[in-house]
């Protein structure tokens, strides 16, 4: 197993929307899982001069699909400035006038009134705070997907990541590390980054951080699915430290049996055996 580390630099800040938004647009704190990988996937797909859906099954994709089996996990947090403050984050939602006559009636989409409205959308205000995303690669899936100069395609492609979410949502790669992943052998292990709720048996915070603000919360993503058109099933995560304002503290898990547990970083992520 190896881990690939990134350290990024947010321009102004990111949103990424819920699942099954429409009219009401709230977004994530952080980025989920299924958006980190999907914004690597992007760099890897340019380097193959591929375009951006793939065809598998007779069902139309995102070309994220193509590579996601690399990826054994995918996470991140807010990192801590060097003087010892935490970086934070502001959640708001903007007004923002959107076209609605999709959702009229037939009768009255031609109507003026029903063409346009005021929606919310959510989005997290952070400039020029440090986000840290952690993956987990599977070696063998990398080296069979991306051939023998696999470790210097996905450096390269982690390089080439651009924004998070939304495409206003622009990051700047700071650093970019991979590396073996040790394995933790151990009952409990701290970490910054959000882990499945299903392999967790507990969850305690270590420390809060200055103003009291960490803690643990429950936030719903869903399985890396980028198939056009699908509904993919919804995961509960546990994450440490708080939705409003934006923040990451550190915590201490005890995994599940029949879990492994593997090191990015200073941090660990269970998955599954």
């Amino acid at each position: 197993m190896m881990s690939l580390t990134l350290e990024l630099t947010v321009v102004w800040g990111y949103s990424i929307k819920a699942k099954k938004v429409a009219k009401s647009q709230h977004a994530h704190p952080l980025p989920p899982p299924s958006t980190l990988i999907g914004a690597i996937a992007k760099g890897l797909a340019q380097q193959d001069n591929s375009g951006e859906t793939i065809l598998t099954n007779s069902k139309i994709a995102s070309r994220a699909q193509h590579y996601t089996h690399i990826f054994r996990a995918a996470s991140t947090y807010l990192d801590t400035r060097p003087n010892g403050l935490p970086y934070m984050g502001k959640y708001w939602e903007d007004p923002i006038r959107y076209q609605i006559l999709q959702f009229q009636r037939e009768e009255r989409r031609h109507l003026p009134n029903f063409r346009f409205n005021i929606v919310p959308a959510g989005k997290v205000y952070s400039p020029s705070s440090r986000l840290v995303v952690g993956y987990l690669i599977d070696e063998a899936a990398a080296k069979k997907t991306l051939g023998e100069q696999w470790e210097n395609r996905l450096c390269a492609a982690a390089y080439m990541l651009t924004h998070l979410g939304s495409k206003e949502s622009i990051v700047a790669v700071e650093e970019v590390e991979l590396r073996e992943a040790s394995k933790h052998n151990g009952q409990n292990f701290e970490t910054r980054f959000y882990q499945k709720a299903g392999l967790v048996r507990d969850a305690r915070v270590v420390d809060r951080g200055p103003y009291g603000l960490g803690g643990i919360y429950v936030e719903t993503f869903w399985e890396n699915d980028y198939n056009w058109g699908a509904e993919p099933a919804s995961v509960e995560y546990i994450v440490p430290g708080s939705r409003d304002p934006v923040t990451s503290c550190k915590m201490t898990v005890t995994p599940n049996p029949r879990s492994y547990v593997y090191m990015v970083g200073e941090d660990g992520i269970v998955i599954s055996t």
